[in-house]
């Protein structure tokens, strides 16, 4: 039968595919597979190659941060209409990185987690990505000098890294997860946009071309035309999904803006059949019970577990990905679950999946948009209040305005998008079918019903770091 399934990157490209049925008895056959798979290590990746023929999104993650450095209110001076490309005739200069050191990974987990937890509203679908904002301050702090960056150092670096180190880790990750491939998109893209009087640092787009990549813009602030720009670039920068980063009317005081956009789509690598989905109640924290649809699947050696919540891994297609899921033990919600978790917990439990293990899970779909966030507070408290103050704040490395006048964080935004479902390449399970029950190992099973509020995270498997993270209240 055929389906008509909407793109991530805008929802208006549509594609009818062939939905292949699985002959007779090739459940149980799939199922001594998977058990067979955990003696097998290279048999993901040959499953990988095979799924990708036919590979249809199974997860969209969209995500766009934008950080707006302002002065005190001033003179303005008349402004040029045009656009103008600053880093035209800027050149890397250093060598290319792609290494990315441990204590990096430990900050930035770190980091993730803190922010998370600052921001994640009970009772209310949470989503967002530490990473982009992660990257957003990174570029920040090599503008920040004085006791201003020494805060965002503590802030993104653990208090343990310098700006070299950080700078050499920021390029380097993002050479790693930019050829990913293998049924998955990922792009992580960064710009500047200065007001047109604005007199950038001509050291600090140096560092930008070196390690971070970002377009560098000069424009008109005052003209719609500047915000649209903005966001035109937002919104190509995140396949269509999310057109709209700042007001229509840029704050006058507004100098400049630092944007990041994440956008992820990936396939499954296990494959999840509509013909098994489940009817489910979904039991929110507050409220009556509510039926929806349930997706069904089994994964050997995902299951994850620490003292508070125990979940699975769902890896995708490119064997690098994984989508972890997390259910609060004994009852508890997911804000108190956060406020026993650590970066290092977070990575340990998503680096070391128990062996021997099946999960079979019941795991609801679900779509989130979130409003546009202001982080401010949740950046203040976690130690970066000098930075959004306009008397202390230092980022003179940045360049400065036509009056000279003093930088400091104006306001930090942010907005995401996810959809979680069961589309997915249908061929995996074809590859594994003719396994025999002889070689299975004894295994533990573990069911996983997740049908109250949890917690889920798209995780990089190498390293542990979340790219972004969500709670959900009402699937």
């Amino acid at each position: 039968m055929k389906d008509e399934m909407k793109s991530a990157t805008g929802g208006v490209l549509r594609k009818a595919m062939e939905r292949i049925e699985p002959p007779d008895g090739l459940k149980g056959r799939a199922l001594k597979a998977m058990l067979a798979a955990a003696q097998a290590k290279k048999a993901r990746r040959k499953r990988t190659l095979r799924m990708m023929r036919i590979a249809v999104p199974a997860v969209a993650v969209v995500i766009a941060a934008a950080v707006l450095l302002s002065t005190v209110a001033g003179g303005r001076l008349a402004l040029s209409a045009s656009a103008q490309n600053l880093m035209s005739g800027v050149k890397k200069q250093s060598a290319q990185q792609t290494k990315v050191s441990q204590a990096f990974v430990d900050a930035a987990a770190d980091f993730s987690v803190k922010l998370f937890r600052e921001t994640a509203v009970e009772g209310k679908n949470s989503l967002i990505s530490p990473l982009s904002v992660y990257y957003t301050l990174g570029l920040a702090s090599n503008g920040a000098r004085g006791a201003t960056r020494q805060a965002l150092l503590n802030a993104i670096g653990g208090g343990k890294l310098t700006q070299a180190q950080l700078n050499d880790s920021f390029e380097g990750y993002m050479s790693q997860i930019a050829s990913v491939g293998h049924g998955t998109t990922l792009s992580l893209a960064n710009s500047i946009w200065y007001r047109s009087e604005f007199t950038a640092d001509q050291s600090f787009l140096q560092q930008n071309a070196d390690f971070f990549g970002a377009g560098a813009y000069k424009t008109d602030f005052s003209k719609p035309s500047a915000a649209k720009a903005v966001n035109e670039w937002v919104k190509e920068h995140t396949n269509g999904l999310i057109d709209r980063i700042v007001d229509d009317k840029i704050d006058p005081d507004v100098q400049m803006m630092l944007v990041n956009a994440l956008y992820f789509n990936a396939t499954w690598e296990s494959v999840f059949y509509a013909r098994d989905n489940k009817s489910l109640d979904f039991h929110p924290a507050q409220g009556a019970a509510y039926t929806t649809t349930f997706m069904t699947n089994s994964f050997m050696n995902s299951y994850i577990e620490d003292d508070g919540a125990q979940g699975v891994l769902m890896p995708y297609s490119d064997g690098r990905f994984a989508l972890a899921v997390l259910l609060p033990k004994n009852g508890a919600s997911p804000a108190s679950y956060l406020k026993t978790l650590t970066g290092a917990g977070f990575v340990k439990m998503v680096k070391a999946p128990l062996t021997g293990t099946m999960a079979s899970i019941e795991l609801p779909k679900f779509t989130v948009k979130t409003d546009t966030m202001q982080l401010q507070d949740a950046l203040k408290n976690m130690g970066l209040g000098i930075a959004f103050d306009p008397d202390k704040a230092d980022f003179s490395g940045m360049g400065h305005d036509a009056a000279n006048e003093n930088l400091f964080i104006g306001k930090v935004r942010h907005k995401a998008y996810i959809r979680v479902d069961e589309r997915g390449t249908e061929a995996g399970a074809a590859t594994e079918a003719d396994v025999t029950g002889s070689s299975a190992p004894l295994v533990k099973m573990v069911k996983l019903t997740f049908d109250r509020p949890f917690v889920y995270a798209i995780v990089d498997m190498k390293t542990g770091l979340p790219l972004f993270m969500g709670t959900m209240e009402r699937p």
